[in-house]
């Protein structure tokens, strides 16, 4: 949590600079929500409250809320990188899309929260597995952009393939 503040303030500091301040923000409130939520279901928990208590299932909805908005953050931080029309369009339409969904997401998550865990997952990697095969080309992204952004999504596609519900054989 104290990371994730560090990281608010810092990126607000900067936001004077050129790039792309907002989704920087916007990344650095998602890890707010998704450490600060993860801390406070813990620590509910640890403190005997039930799984389904009131507390709990908040803390719970904030720490998937930043988890729906973090595909945002990181299609607004890859949309520089398009350069052809249709890869424009393509993370334009990715971008409301996502937009959309997280929406929806949040919303479900704050009413109840139950099996949304998955689906956030599913979410994200959906979206950014797309808007990676959209925006970034190794020949136009910037190396320090291109490596660090392919990790993310390997990463995030092998999460969500892990949460995959498995056959009885």
């Amino acid at each position: 949590l104290l990371i994730t503040t560090v990281l608010l303030v810092l990126t607000l500091r900067a936001a004077r600079l050129p790039g792309t301040p907002l989704a920087n923000i916007l990344f650095a409130v998602c890890g707010i929500c998704w450490s600060a939520g993860g801390l406070a279901r813990v620590l509910f928990l640890a403190a005997g409250l039930p799984h389904d208590a009131h507390w709990v299932l908040a803390a719970h909805a904030l720490q998937y809320s930043g988890a729906a908005a973090f595909p945002i953050a990181i299609l607004a931080v890859w949309r520089p990188f398009a350069a052809l029309p249709w890869q424009k369009s393509a993370v334009r339409v990715l971008q409301i899309c996502a937009i959309v969904s997280a929406a929806a997401i949040v919303a479900m998550l704050w009413i109840s929260p139950a099996g949304l865990s998955r689906a956030t997952a599913y979410n994200a990697a959906v979206f950014l597995a797309l808007g990676a095969a959209a925006t970034l080309r190794r020949g136009t992204t910037p190396r320090a952009v291109y490596l660090p952004s392919l990790a993310i999504v390997t990463a995030l596609c092998g999460a969500s393939l892990m949460m995959l519900p498995r056959q009885a054989s």
